[in-house]
């Protein structure tokens, strides 16, 4: 601290006195005398106040990003054209590579801010798009950035189902999951300079458990029986094969049964995405095989009625 007091700025007849910055001639003056203490000083501060209430009009702020790593071309000088009112002049300066990247960032953008993605996701799937959009000439690009934003949420511990993918996009489970093969085929090519984990195409059931549980509103006690349930229901040989929500839709359905929770089936069935009939079925699946996925201290005879079911 003692050697930044050293370096602090004072006028020389008036060290109390208070300093006015003129952002228009960019000096520093003495609040006392006037003397001028420092000169073209560079304001860092925006060129136009921004208030919330003008949203209906254009933001006339002109600072940008420091950096955009999305571009190659971040330090390069172009010579400008004489019509320089011209915005159409401007494509000519964007190659084809940047236009694909460009775009693809928006779409990206937009589908992950309908899956309430944050940030790192954003940049996780631009990432994982840069490198396979070279790899994937020739094909939809629309099919790659879904499934760039389906494997950024796996990357970040934040899965999402297929079918989650497939309700946003205008692709369907199939197509994203043959590009999601595409992608970890070509996961170790010398082109691809991003480091992914070598994941299936279908999500495992126990990822899935906390986020439709929350859409749920359901207590934590509930949340760790269905875990248990989908932990210990992976022994069930009629099972193997079904999707994953299905599974969780079906779990928390009994663990709700099991604790008398007041829910609906067709509450479950809207947030977790899978048919009422599908959940039934595979609620029966589990209560026919409950000695094996319920819980020891668990009264099932007690909770539930078999013979009804």
């Amino acid at each position: 601290m003692k050697n930044l007091k050293e370096f602090k700025l004072n006028c020389f007849e008036h060290p109390n006195a208070f300093l006015i910055e003129d952002y228009r001639a960019g000096d520093l003056v003495c609040s006392e005398c006037g003397l001028v203490l420092g000169d073209r000083i560079i304001d860092v501060t925006s060129e136009w106040r921004t208030f919330s209430e003008s949203t209906d009009k254009p933001d006339m702020n002109r600072v940008g990003e420091a950096m955009d790593p999305n571009k190659e071309t971040n330090l390069g000088t172009y010579i400008e054209r004489v019509k320089k009112d011209n915005k159409l002049n401007l494509k000519k300066f964007e190659n084809f590579d940047e236009k694909t990247k460009r775009l693809g960032n928006i779409q990206i953008k937009e589908i992950a801010e309908k899956l309430n993605a944050d940030k790192s996701i954003i940049n996780a799937a631009r990432n994982i798009f840069e490198n396979f959009n070279k790899l994937f000439k020739g094909r939809k690009k629309g099919l790659l950035i879904a499934t760039c934003v389906y494997k950024a949420c796996k990357q970040e511990a934040v899965p999402r189902t297929l079918k989650e993918i497939s309700n946003i996009t205008r692709f369907s489970v199939k197509e994203i999951g043959r590009c999601l093969k595409f992608i970890e085929k070509n996961s170790n090519s010398k082109q691809i300079n991003v480091n992914l984990e070598s994941t299936t195409t279908t999500t495992s059931p126990l990822d899935l458990v906390a986020r439709f549980c929350s859409h749920l509103n359901l207590e934590r006690y509930i949340v760790r029986l269905t875990e248990d349930i989908v932990k210990k229901s992976s022994c069930i040989d009629n099972l193997s094969g079904k999707r994953p929500s299905s599974i969780v839709s079906a779990a928390i359905y009994l663990a709700t049964e099991i604790t008398h929770c007041q829910i609906d089936i067709e509450d479950i069935s809207r947030v977790c995405g899978s048919a009422v009939n599908t959940i039934k079925h595979i609620y029966n699946l589990m209560i026919l095989n409950s000695n094996s996925i319920m819980p020891d201290n668990l009264n099932v005879c007690r909770a539930l009625n078999l013979d009804m079911v």
